[in-house]
């Protein structure tokens, strides 16, 4: 009896420790199953919020897409206007460059147009020297007329209008040099006037034909032959004296022809002068005129592409201030996306701490059935034993 007691016992310790346990279990399993509900419906709320924040962030990037790729036009837009700028820049320092090259042409057209002028001087300076050998002969024609006697006034009739002529000249030479300067009409005019002169001049008569001849010597003292020859002779030999003074004359004027032939090649090469001068003044003048236009042009170009670049640099400008206000506007998209993906973290490792708390639920879970499975064979062995015993007794 005392056995069976014994099992007895320990049947009823085991029933109440069985009893136990399932109390136990039962509290353990409706204190966890709250719990489990919870982070079941933590996990829903987790896995809803996952669901949103990539909802959003699909909607942030979709409505961000199109602004990015607007962006990007607008730089591809910006780098291209920037490369117009540049070539338009580069463009507007080459026609620095041409205007430059442009004043040192002009520069050195001044520099010729002076060097013709003092060219111009110098061959007025030339026939200002001949006009003075033209005023010296004529005073030595006058120094010879005053010392002639009177028997020669015809002569000197004759040399007085060869000197009025050769002043004729002399003043068609002041003229010429007085209206060189203001046209090319008068200077032909004059060239004119001298070869009339020069016409005039050889159409002269001759000295023979103004001496008086001796079949007109008077014949009215038929007595006085004596005398009569001797008048002849006195007048012979002033004849021979005025033939002398004749070739020295004829000398003088031979000179005064060389002179004017020599004058006249000066005015020739002063008129050639004159008319490349013109030439020159007309090429140069026109030269200038189209360098203006065409500085005109430049500057015209240049005011158009200083507008354009600072259209150009005001839509770069605004380009510039979209892009910071979009980068601005991304940035505080990354650190919200930030915080949601911390938040996302923090609910993972919430997650992974209830998935821990769970398992070491089932784990003790197990090991309490595992328990009872034990106490249930114990109990199994004793009710056997006390089967056999109470059969053999």
């Amino acid at each position: 009896m005392p056995k069976l007691q014994n099992p007895k016992c320990e049947l009823e310790d085991f029933s109440v420790e069985k009893k136990v346990a399932k109390s136990s279990l039962q509290e353990s399993t409706n204190i966890q199953m709250p719990e489990l509900q919870n982070l079941k419906c933590e996990l829903q709320d987790f896995s809803v919020e996952k669901k949103v924040a990539k909802s959003s962030l699909q909607e942030s990037t979709n409505i961000q897409m199109p602004k990015l790729q607007n962006l990007k036009c607008e730089l591809q837009d910006f780098s291209v206007e920037k490369k117009v700028a540049n070539s338009s820049l580069q463009e507007s320092t080459n026609i620095e460059e041409d205007l430059r090259k442009f004043r040192r042409i002009q520069v050195n057209y001044k520099t010729e147009l002076l060097e013709l002028q003092n060219m111009f001087f110098k061959m007025k300076n030339e026939l200002v020297d001949v006009k003075k050998m033209f005023t010296d002969i004529k005073h030595r024609e006058n120094n010879s007329i005053v010392q002639s006697e009177d028997t020669e006034e015809q002569i000197a009739k004759f040399y007085i209008e060869a000197l009025n002529e050769t002043e004729d000249l002399q003043f068609a030479i002041e003229s010429q040099l007085n209206e060189k300067k203001n046209s090319n009409f008068l200077l032909k005019k004059n060239l004119k006037v001298k070869q009339d002169s020069d016409a005039e001049h050889q159409k002269t008569p001759k000295v023979n034909k103004t001496y008086p001849s001796i079949n007109e010597t008077p014949k009215k003292q038929q007595s006085d032959k004596f005398k009569y020859e001797k008048k002849i002779k006195h007048k012979d030999e002033i004849i021979h004296n005025l033939e002398k003074k004749l070739k020295r004359e004829k000398q003088i004027r031979g000179q005064i022809e060389r002179k004017l032939k020599n004058e006249f090649e000066i005015t020739a090469t002063l008129e050639k002068a004159l008319k490349d001068e013109q030439k020159l003044s007309t090429d140069l003048e026109k030269k200038l005129n189209c360098e203006e236009s065409l500085r005109r042009k430049f500057e015209t170009d240049l005011k158009q592409e200083q507008k354009s670049h600072q259209i150009t640099k005001k839509k770069t400008d605004e380009n510039m201030h979209t892009v910071c206000v979009l980068q601005k506007g991304m940035i505080s998209l990354k650190k919200v996306l930030a915080c949601r993906m911390v938040q996302m973290k923090e609910i993972e490792l919430a997650h992974d701490t209830m998935k821990e708390k769970f398992k070491n639920e089932e784990k003790s879970r197990m090991n309490m059935e595992l328990k009872c499975i034990e106490y249930q064979q114990k109990i199994h062995k004793l009710s056997r034993e006390k089967r056999e015993e109470l059969k053999k007794s």
